[in-house]
């Protein structure tokens, strides 16, 4: 679930936008005012680095080179960030206390993902404002996350008294779906590229990613479950944010878990095409197939685009086909961005109900995009493979067919 291994880069300056500090608290009395300059400029600088990155990219035709320059590019951010949280926390902890001290912690657990500075600033967190409704919003944000505060955190909120039944029932659903992630996290390091690896290594060091390696995936998974479950009867007829039930939400988590693992037969999917024509996934049973959850919204889902298209062209006259299955809610629009953007493979439209749709909520996709290869036989053979291991899978499946 850990989708693109690039968690901090893309997306980043909005996210950081979103912590930033208002002027009325920055003006707080005891405020450090040098605060506000440090993340300012920090922000800047990220800019600029993504400004070049997105250069960069359209110039770059190789999937694997476009893998290292996004590596490189987040490894950059990474370190402004880091030095910024340094400094920043060190301003902050005589007034850690203080409700006007929230989002500057919260701006270091963002942007230092894996640091001293982010582990201790989610800490203070926790210690001190572990009901304010930013920090229930950090944490359910970072529920996918393998990020060592997470899973104590939301432990924490999921048992305090102070939340309203609304806010139990979000971290009850976090902490189910925290585990369920975490289930994963083994095969998601194996599918990672060379230049993914690497970065994760930089950012948490070798030791913990082993340890990530040796997660006990059967224990998360009964874990995730069993939060699951306590979910729907708890909480089963209320829903989340207002627009789908837990117990609906649950009930494609457990499936996920039980019918969408490695080795499994794919469920059939039935469905129209962009032109409204029905189809089913199992009309393509015999040759290999890339299933990707997608939508032009997405930006992570449009840097993916570029190498499909240059695996269908390899893979064109073989055993394979591309399949996707799209979540924007605008079809004639949609048709429009697909055609600028050179795809020529088939699509399922999920409807008005975009990524609230009956097939991704079958298939539990909560984070976008994700990925499944399937065999011949329709055996699921690996998921969210990305860049060189991708290659790899598909080739091996259907490159001398």
């Amino acid at each position: 679930m850990f989708t693109n291994h690039y968690p901090i880069f893309f997306g980043f300056i909005a996210c950081l936008s979103a912590g930033s500090l208002s002027a009325q608290e920055s003006k707080a009395p005891g405020f450090p005012p040098e605060v506000r300059s440090i993340m300012t400029e920090t922000q800047a600088s990220q800019r600029m680095i993504q400004t070049e990155l997105e250069k960069e990219l359209q110039s770059i035709e190789s999937q694997a080179l476009r893998e290292v320059a996004m590596a490189q590019a987040e490894e950059k951010t990474s370190r402004l960030q880091k030095h910024a949280g340094e400094k920043i926390l060190a301003m902050i902890l005589p007034i850690a206390a203080d409700p006007q001290s929230i989002d500057a912690l919260i701006w270091i657990v963002i942007g230092s993902r894996g640091s001293t500075p982010s582990d201790q600033a989610a800490e203070l967190l926790q210690k001190w404002h572990l009901e304010d409704r930013r920090t229930l919003e950090l944490s359910y944000r970072h529920k996918q996350s393998c990020l060592l505060w997470v899973r104590p955190m939301l432990e924490a909120q999921f048992a305090s008294p102070k939340l309203t039944k609304a806010e139990t029932a979000r971290a009850l659903y976090s902490l189910a779906t925290h585990e369920q992630a975490m289930s994963d996290l083994p095969y998601e390091l194996e599918t990672m590229s060379e230049s993914e690896l690497q970065l994760w290594e930089s950012t948490y060091g070798k030791n913990q990613v082993e340890k990530f390696r040796s997660t006990d995936t059967a224990k998360a998974e009964t874990n995730a479950i069993r939060y699951f479950n306590e979910l729907v009867d708890r909480f089963g007829s209320d829903k989340l944010a207002d627009k789908i039930e837990y117990r609906t939400l649950a009930k494609s988590a457990i499936y996920a878990m039980t019918s969408l693992s490695i080795g499994k037969v794919a469920p059939d999917i039935e469905g129209e095409d962009l032109d409204g024509v029905a189809f089913k996934l199992s009309d393509y049973r015999g040759k290999v197939v890339l299933l990707t959850f997608w939508g032009t919204w997405c930006p992570p889902c449009m840097r993916l685009i570029p190498h499909e298209r240059e695996i269908a062209a390899r893979m064109n006259g073989k055993e394979f086909v591309i399949i996707g299955v799209n979540s924007d809610t605008d079809k004639a629009k949609l048709k429009q961005d697909s055609l600028a953007a050179g795809i020529t493979w088939r699509s399922f439209w999920c409807g008005e109900k975009g990524p609230l749709g009956d097939i991704p909520t079958k298939w539990n996709i909560r984070s976008w995009p994700r990925s499944f290869i399937i065999d011949q036989q329709g055996v699921i053979r690996a998921k969210n493979a990305t860049g060189p291991r991708l290659d790899a899978v598909i080739e091996e499946l259907a490159g001398n067919r």
